[in-house]
């Protein structure tokens, strides 16, 4: 349409895009495409057919295999020698049996194929022709256009809702949002929060829409795999984060409980609580230890140091007087968590009056040696 050429036509010039679209690159050898041979030319100019050599020359050297016939006999350089390029890396995308289970798709690539590298030019298809050829249109799908992008997709390469509507959300924007919404930001925790609130249901986007929230199924289909595991992640702890509101009533009940309960057994419980490694923010319990001193809460993403339980990231923890390093193997981190039990629970039993140090020492023996604590 432009009247180039892109002389150039290979696979290694052919990318894709985030949304796996194929796109034609690397422009650095287009050229305009040659006028029709002159028996004459005008002074000062060189003839044309010497100004197709030049051309050629180069386009000969750079695609050897791909070049079209025309090219090498001298002949004017066209848009339909880029065709035949196109022909030869659809057969080697798609022939040798890769269409071996759709024999009518195969017969129609080889018809395809051949007009594409037809010797004659004028023989070949345009691009908008080979386009609407049955290789690749294999059958007529109903499309959709997405609330969101507003462009028009099959329906099978996203998600509808149960409205009358259909209101449709491309697989394109569905990521997007499930990974915008599970982010962990700490400088906009609110949008990760009310996402969690309602448990990682996607609902449709479409405004004022009342339907259902997408089946989790629909919308795990179509996820790219870690957008998926990070939409899991977070509907494990949208679901940790329910149950405990529902085991709120009996928390509070325990702790009245607790509270009218004999020294002792309120002591023991206070030591067990003290064994526990938490978040200083929001009391979580910690347990998944990577190696890093600088723990992450997967809670409310607060971070502390392993070796003093302080707020603080990877500086505080290179600065920590207690630290032993950043990185940590994890017999050398059960060992720094034995030492710390066991501070803490010296700490507790010393504060105890004699007459219930003796009890609660001896009670707490098997957690102990549970825990391989030694005082």
């Amino acid at each position: 349409q432009k009247g180039k050429v892109h002389c150039d036509v290979k696979p290694q010039n052919i990318f894709l895009t985030e949304r796996s679209r194929a796109v034609l690159g690397d422009f650095d050898g287009v050229k305009d495409s040659d006028p029709p041979m002159q028996a004459e030319h005008d002074a000062g100019q060189e003839p044309p057919r010497q100004r197709q050599r030049t051309n050629q020359t180069t386009v000969v050297h750079i695609t050897g295999r791909y070049v079209a016939p025309e090219i090498l006999q001298d002949s004017p350089l066209t848009p339909a020698s880029d065709i035949y390029s196109a022909g030869t890396i659809l057969c080697e995308l798609l022939g040798g049996g890769t269409l071996s289970s759709e024999p009518e798709r195969a017969a129609a690539l080889n018809r395809l194929a051949r007009r594409m590298r037809s010797t004659d030019p004028s023989a070949r298809p345009t691009v908008a022709e080979a386009l609407q050829d049955r290789v690749f249109v294999r059958e007529e799908g109903e499309t959709a256009r997405c609330v969101t992008c507003f462009e028009t997709f099959l329906r099978q390469r996203g998600v509808s809702c149960t409205d009358p509507g259909r209101h449709f959300i491309c697989c394109h924007c569905l990521n997007r949002f499930i990974e915008s919404s599970t982010r962990i930001d700490h400088e906009d925790t609110d949008v990760r929060a009310r996402f969690l609130q309602n448990g990682c249901r996607v609902a449709c986007q479409h405004a004022g829409c009342t339907s259902a929230h997408f089946p989790p199924a629909d919308v795990s289909f179509h996820l790219r795999p870690a957008v998926h595991a990070q939409w899991e992640d977070a509907r494990t702890q949208a679901t940790e984060m329910r149950v405990r509101q529902e085991m709120e009533p009996e928390i509070q009940e325990r702790i009245q409980r607790a509270q009218r309960e004999p020294a002792i057994d309120r002591h023991m419980r206070e030591i067990e609580e003290a064994l526990t490694l938490k978040c200083p923010d929001c009391r979580a319990a910690f347990v998944d230890f990577d190696a890093c001193a600088a723990l992450q809460c997967a809670q409310c993403g607060c971070r502390f140091c392993a070796y003093c339980q302080q707020r603080g990231g990877h500086e505080h923890v290179h600065a920590c007087p207690e630290g032993e390093g950043l990185w940590i193997r994890r017999e050398q981190w059960e060992r720094l968590q034995r030492r710390r039990h066991a501070q803490r629970v010296r700490q507790m039993v010393d504060q105890l009056a004699q007459e219930e140090r003796g009890e609660v020492l001896r009670r707490i023996q098997p957690l102990l040696r549970e825990r391989r604590i030694r005082l």
